[in-house]
């Protein structure tokens, strides 16, 4: 079962610019208070920066079943693969469902 810690895992690649694509990962820890109440996240499985954008906004929302949510928004730029680092997104879901 569930033991109140999950992590979503973020992959950027530059397909078809390189071959093969160069990828750039994140893995984001989301712990829950209560083993009882599995986060439910919702997420686009792919999208695409056209070229000529400068970037892309990923819209993650992260819910339990008692209708807690925490939505982070994460920017994609095209032209360099890059992420936001851990620690700017980790506090905010490490206390969203916190009892």
């Amino acid at each position: 079962g569930f033991d109140g810690n999950t992590t979503i895992v973020i992959q950027v690649n530059d397909s078809p610019d390189s071959k093969p694509p160069n990828w750039t990962n994140l893995t984001i820890p989301v712990h829950v208070g209560a083993l009882n109440q599995a986060p439910v996240i919702t997420a686009p499985a792919t999208l695409v920066v056209p070229k000529n954008d400068v970037r892309m906004f990923v819209p993650l929302l992260i819910a339990d079943p008692d209708g807690e949510q925490m939505r982070v928004n994460m920017s994609v730029g095209h032209g360099k693969l890059s992420l936001p680092h851990p620690e700017l997104i980790q506090p905010l879901l490490g206390t969203a469902f916190s009892e």
